[in-house]
């Protein structure tokens, strides 16, 4: 198991094995990240990031939220407590190798 965030690190950096793979994930996640920010509809919570490559051919990456089991409509984005923004702020920091 994971216990912090040099693991974290550590465990994307095995995962994401070359600057191409991790280019290409970074760029998936800040597209998220931007919708994420610039949408004042929904607050997700438990929901899950799906990270994928061919193994064979590993120059890109791609990122796709899943699992939508804990959604919760709101008004305004004030109302949004999911911490869903943190944790793609994290996984960031810690993709580029800032981690904690």
């Amino acid at each position: 198991p994971v216990e912090d965030e040099a693991q974290l690190a550590q465990l994307l950096r095995d995962f994401l094995g070359n600057e191409q793979l991790r280019a290409s994930a970074i760029a998936q996640v800040m597209r998220i990240q931007a919708w994420w920010a610039a949408q004042s509809r929904f607050a997700i919570y438990a929901s899950s990031l799906f990270v994928a490559y061919d193994f064979r051919a590993p120059q890109e990456c791609r990122v796709r939220m899943i699992d939508f089991a804990n959604v919760e409509q709101i008004t305004c984005k004030s109302e949004d407590l999911s911490g869903f923004g943190k944790g793609l702020e994290t996984l960031l920091r810690n993709i580029s190798g800032g981690g904690a």
